[in-house]
């Protein structure tokens, strides 16, 4: 949270996923938010999955998402301080406005005016939420991440890396944000992007061409010096950062970061380490 005193832990679990509220300055753990388990029977009308990704809004909120469990769905805590040792309720809604895919990384730009996610598959995309209303969830459009000149294969079955064929090349250069849905978050896609039974932003980002990263996991969002707004992300199967410069008008430019042939120990001594997976930033 803001203050810096609570962290808000996902549970990743298969089913009866939820969630955890732990208080640094008392060191007390209280479980705030837990699944009935009957996804393992396929209700999940009262069950969460794999709860992965967690992050706190500007409007005092929380949203945490599932991941390889689950539906893929992104839910929003409306009241993650409730007192529930005392009998109040955590008040959690499902965010039937942001596409449904394997949720992992999950962050909002410092204004609050966009929230960017990923979908972690070996085919995932990269993804933009603007709300229609600021600090309300609940609708608004949503955009894919296209690098002009990609021309490759989105499918999971396409050429991983260190595979013939796979190459950072193709996925780096000027890019564009491709609207998902319109303003009022109605698809433009065939596929249904909020699909729960299939996760259908996946096939949703791939029908309108949404350049495809091997395991895009976590990200954060910050400013470079010329004050454009940054992402970057990890691409665990890549052994790569991303960033992805924001241009305006819907437009970006993608750069490949850091990887292991990155320069290591700049003015110390030699390290054999290597970059390997990388997952969270």
């Amino acid at each position: 949270d803001p203050t810096g005193r609570y962290v808000f832990i996902p549970h990743e679990t298969e089913y009866g996923a939820g969630l955890t509220r732990y208080d640094m300055k008392t060191d007390r753990a209280v479980n705030i938010l837990a699944g009935d388990q009957r996804g393992e029977y396929g209700d999940w009308s009262a069950d969460f999955g794999a709860m992965d990704p967690a992050t706190w809004t500007p409007v005092n909120t929380l949203l945490v998402g599932e991941e390889w469990s689950g539906q893929g769905r992104l839910f929003e805590i409306t009241n993650p301080m409730a007192d529930v040792e005392h009998g109040e309720t955590v008040i959690i809604n499902e965010l039937n406005s942001v596409p449904n895919v394997s949720h992992e990384g999950l962050r909002f730009n410092a204004d609050g005016s966009a929230l960017y996610f990923v979908d972690e598959d070996r085919s995932g995309s990269i993804y933009k939420f603007v709300p229609s209303v600021a600090g309300d969830y609940s609708k608004g459009q949503s955009f894919v991440l296209s690098v002009d000149a990609f021309a490759g294969d989105t499918s999971a079955n396409a050429p991983k890396y260190g595979d013939a064929g796979y190459t950072y090349a193709d996925r780096v250069g000027l890019a564009t944000w491709v609207a998902m849905t319109d303003e009022e978050g109605n698809p433009l896609s065939t596929a249904d992007p909020f699909d729960n039974e299939t996760r259908g932003g996946r096939a949703a980002a791939d029908e309108l061409g949404g350049t495809p990263y091997r395991r895009p996991e976590d990200i954060e969002v910050g400013y470079l010096r010329n004050g454009h707004e940054v992402l970057y992300f990890t691409a665990t199967e890549e052994l790569a950062v991303y960033s992805v410069e924001e241009l305006g008008n819907g437009k970006a430019m993608v750069r490949l970061a850091v990887d292991e042939n990155s320069p290591k120990n700049l003015g110390y001594p030699a390290t054999s380490g290597h970059l390997t997976s990388p997952d969270n930033l």
